[in-house]
């Protein structure tokens, strides 16, 4: 078995766990429409057709949404780094966008670790549109330094 092999399996297996555990929320509306296409150990893709449950009022997807993608998607990109990391949180999401995804449009969402230290893990997302063109540029800082208490 490979090293992408068993990263796959954890990580899927991961992804079931999160989905049973919270199943309502903002995360969970973005877990049931991506699609995991590439994964290694600190760089991931996944794809999604933009629903209409993630569109805002003229049919492309929501910045809000494209935030909430950039969270989840950068944070399974870190636990592939190290599976038996405690939950992390948020210290800095910073997005760009770009261009538009149109109702029903394929797109990918590239995601890469570039650093991780004790305490904090460095990521650069990046979603680009069927035509390939950047939807949005992003940057998410993490807390990983929580400790079990006894």
């Amino acid at each position: 078995m490979t090293e992408s092999t068993n990263i796959r399996e954890i990580i899927d297996n991961l992804i079931d766990d999160w989905k049973n555990a919270a199943p309502i929320g903002f995360d969970i509306n973005i877990l049931k429409v991506l699609e995991l296409e590439t994964i290694e150990k600190g760089n991931i893709c996944y794809s999604m057709v933009v629903p209409q449950s993630l569109c805002n009022i003229i049919n492309t997807l929501h910045g809000g949404a494209i935030g909430t993608i950039v969270d989840v998607v950068s944070s399974i990109a870190i636990v592939s780094m190290n599976p038996e990391l405690p939950p992390s949180v948020s210290v800095e999401i910073c997005v760009h966008y770009a261009a538009t995804a149109k109702l029903d449009e394929k797109i990918k969402v590239y995601s890469n670790v570039y650093k991780m230290g004790k305490n904090l893990a460095f990521t650069d997302t990046t979603i680009r549109n069927s035509k390939g063109d950047i939807v949005a540029k992003a940057s998410h800082t993490k807390y990983i330094g929580f400790k079990p208490k006894l």
